[in-house]
């Protein structure tokens, strides 16, 4: 009888393996609720999620984006060891210090805005403002998680032709050391124009970057850069829609210094690129204050990613709680196999001291940021059209934002356990609400640019009234 019993079971289990294989993957499964880890305890009747089935492999990616970063004041002489400013001597690990930990990410990206060079000798043009840093210090960066930089940006020619031939060779140089791509300038327009190809695990990457400046012009073998001005804005977004590739990335330099709200016409424009491309992050920066998000069919658009480290900046801490701080944002996508990659959350950080020791804002410090953050939002929803919202993030307990899209649970992670979690106390946000709009003023609005003309800066209400003039007039400019 036991042997009966042993072989009918050995039967019964033969047949349901023989069920389950021939099972369709589209029809659901049943699965034991898997083990989660989230920062604080899911309440009782928190719901299962719905996972990617068991039998399809899922793929993780992580960018994480930064700003406005150089090594060293304007006009200053580079050294291989170390960054004056204001008397003092800063090593460069002492600048980064505060970057330790959130530099975290499949690709780390940032703007880097400066010419990158050895040489004290060559001739500064005629602006307000020269920045060079010593390749020592860009070697340092990459060492600290940067590995991806943006070259294209209006100080790529601060030291003429011959320093960005300076910076094109030694960037190149560097990815011997774990920089993977810096796009936006090179010996050429076609080079300029090029975006960065980094392969991460078995996805391909595409990053392109623009600036504003001299643009690369019809050269063919001279040092220049691409520009969002005229029809290299287009032709870098077309070289990235003709090369292959799982995600797309779009640097783009542009608008209003200290303006928190990008103009009618770069939004319906930015979002057209975007579309027509099929790019899915474009990354702002160049007004070194952080301006708002916009999710559009899918894509994510940062308009502002303020400062994130440069010495050559002035301390932003005098512009209140709605321009004094820089943000890094880490975007996570993910897909199922035989699926594109989606966007699934985006963790957001804010930074003070982006002058000097820069350092990440916590607790209730971070939260008022991350408010002014969805005060932005709250002005672009829809405002051109089409139907865009603006992205609103939650305050997290560490001070930090996290906002979810529709997939941010499609896997049962650690992630999926985050965007589950309640929100903040209405009282809470409120609060910080009305404190963002206080020092915000309401809403601002840039003009269209005309450079080299004074900033025009409009605030329809002025709560309290702040007066924004142009860097070529005032000392209390965001680039000394």
């Amino acid at each position: 009888m036991r042997r009966l019993c042993v072989a009918s079971s050995v039967v019964l289990a033969m047949f349901c393996g023989a069920a389950f294989a021939t099972e369709p993957d589209n029809l659901p499964r049943l699965q034991t609720a898997a083990v989660v880890t989230p920062d604080v305890a899911l309440p009782e009747t928190t719901r299962v999620p719905v996972v990617t089935p068991l039998t399809r492999s899922y793929e993780t990616l992580v960018i994480t984006l930064g700003g406005d970063l150089g090594m060293n004041p304007s006009g200053q002489p580079v050294a291989a060891d170390s960054v004056m400013r204001h008397g003092r001597r800063y090593a460069f690990a002492e600048l980064t210090s505060g970057l330790k930990g959130h530099l975290v990410g499949d690709l780390v990206f940032a703007n880097l805005e400066t010419v990158v060079t050895d040489r004290n000798d060559l001739g500064a043009v005629d602006k307000a403002f020269n920045f060079r840093t010593h390749p020592n210090a860009v070697r340092h960066l990459v060492g600290a998680g940067f590995n991806v930089l943006s070259a294209a940006n209006n100080h790529a020619f601060d030291y003429g032709e011959t320093g960005l031939a300076d910076t094109i060779r030694h960037l190149e140089q560097l990815k011997a050391t774990g920089l993977k791509g810096a796009p936006g300038a090179g010996f050429g327009r076609s080079e300029a124009l090029a975006p960065a190809v980094v392969k991460v695990r078995d996805a391909h990457v595409l990053l392109g970057a623009v600036g504003i400046g001299l643009g690369a012009g019809n050269s063919a073998t001279r040092a220049t850069m691409a520009s969002y001005h005229g029809a290299d804005l287009g032709d870098a977004a077309r070289r990235l829609r003709e090369t292959p590739a799982d995600v797309r990335v779009l640097s783009v330099h542009f608008g209003q210094e200290l303006s928190v709200r990008p103009s009618a016409a770069d939004e319906k424009r930015l979002r057209e690129v975007a579309a027509a491309n099929g790019i899915d992050i474009v990354a702002g920066h160049h007004a070194h204050v952080a301006a708002g998000v916009q999710e559009s069919s899918g894509r994510l658009i940062f308009y502002g990613l303020g400062n994130l480290l440069h010495p050559g900046m002035q301390n932003m801490g005098a512009h209140g709680i709605c321009r004094d701080f820089g943000v890094l944002a880490t975007v996570h996508l993910g897909r199922a196999e035989g699926e594109t990659f989606r966007v699934r959350a985006v963790e957001l950080k804010t930074f003070a001291d982006m002058h000097a020791t820069v350092r990440v804002r916590t607790g209730d410090e971070g939260k008022a940021r991350i408010a002014v953050m969805n005060h932005h939002a709250a002005g672009l929803d829809d405002r051109v059209g089409g139907g865009a919202r603006g992205v609103r993030f939650a305050p997290q307990s560490d001070g930090s934002g996290l906002w979810c899209s529709a997939h941010g649970e499609e896997r049962d992670d650690h992630l999926a356990a985050r965007c589950r979690l309640p929100a903040v106390t209405a009282s809470d946000d409120d609060a910080r609400a009305r404190a963002a709009a206080a020092s915000c003023g309401g809403e601002v609005v840039a003009r269209r640019p005309v450079a080299p003309t004074p900033i025009a800066i409009e605030a329809r209400q002025a709560a309290p009234r702040e007066r924004f003039v142009s860097r070529f007039e005032d000392a209390r400019s965001t680039e000394r």
